[in-house]
């Protein structure tokens, strides 16, 4: 996965189409204020377990003993689901990130929603690096490919988003070193990215 691929910073005019997102936001309650301090520490534990969990389907997949004390095809590889598990792991470290500054998400929209706010709250007023937004985008932008393209799942987010995801569209036929290039991009990315936000939280 080459450093190319990475977003560019945003434009006036999509920071301009940001601020009215939050402003719509807030209205429609897609995110709240107010004192979540208490859901820090279930948001960092649960985006380690999910980190460990992405690390291990890792391992499953490019380890050929461990395939077989798992009963498991020699074939048998998850290097998709490694990129969404380690995609799910940060979204859980910016909830934390959320919780600590007094911001809550709905439940629609959810993956847009703390895109826009991490952007908004923490990306424009230079309270994180940018090159971490950029890390966060590249790897939200593959799950919701990968989501989309087996679950049909986040239905809104795919109507508000396929346009601008076109040009990103992630490739389903890539071969398996690929694949594994992908994954274990994604999962070193993922560690570092938590690594860097716990120091912020903490």
């Amino acid at each position: 996965m080459q450093d190319e691929n990475f977003h560019k910073m945003k434009s006036e005019k999509e920071i301009k189409i940001i601020e009215a997102n939050i402003n719509t936001y807030l209205n429609e309650g897609l995110f709240k204020k107010g004192e979540y301090e208490e859901l820090i520490d279930f948001y960092v534990k649960t985006a380690k377990k999910t980190l460990q969990t992405a690390d291990i389907l890792l391992q499953i997949s490019e380890d050929s003993e461990l395939k077989k004390q798992l009963n498991l095809l020699d074939d048998f590889e998850t290097y998709l689901w490694v990129i969404t598990t380690s995609y799910y792991s940060m979204f859980y470290i910016v909830n934390a990130l959320f919780s600590k500054y007094r911001i809550k998400l709905g439940e629609k929209i959810v993956h847009k929603v703390a895109s826009d706010v991490l952007y908004f709250y923490f990306i424009k007023n230079d309270k994180i690096a940018k090159e971490l937004f950029e890390i966060y985008e590249e790897a939200k932008d593959q799950a919701m490919d990968l989501i989309r393209y087996s679950e049909q799942a986040e239905k809104l987010f795919y109507d508000l988003e396929y346009e601008r995801s076109k040009r990103h569209k992630f490739q389903y036929n890539m071969t398996e070193n690929i694949k594994k290039e992908y994954a274990q991009t994604s999962l070193k990315r993922a560690k570092e990215f938590l690594s860097e936000m716990e120091l912020l939280i903490r």
